[in-house]
């Protein structure tokens, strides 16, 4: 299993460094079309705007797999991969209690199946 997280590990970055790599190359363009003016100039706003949708995309990617990169980080605890026992008890307090209890059991009965 180490090997496996290490594989993921190594593939995740190498996206991240692709990611960044073409947020900054459509970025140098878009800065290096900012110095250059000629008559197509229509033709040159139009190619901006595709160039800064394209980094808008890398870094959405980027965004997007730091955050499940984070969760993960926050789940890979020593006991995340095991299992997990809930005890739920009404105690004190009769028939309201246990209508409770079974109310409480049910929902998280639907959330687990989801």
């Amino acid at each position: 299993t180490q090997f496996s997280a290490f594989t993921r590990l190594i593939t995740r970055l190498e996206n991240w460094s692709r990611w960044q790599g073409d947020a900054m190359a459509a970025l140098e363009m878009v800065s290096a079309m900012e110095g250059e003016e000629g008559d197509s100039s229509e033709l040159m706003n139009e190619e901006k705007l595709i160039l800064m949708e394209e980094c808008k995309e890398a870094t959405e990617l980027l965004m997007e797999d730091n955050e499940k990169y984070e969760l993960d980080l926050l789940l890979s605890g020593p006991f995340d991969q095991s299992p997990a026992r809930l005890v739920l008890t009404a105690g004190a307090g009769g028939t309201e209690a246990n209508d409770w209890v079974s109310d409480l059991k049910r929902m998280y009965e639907r959330h687990c199946d989801k």
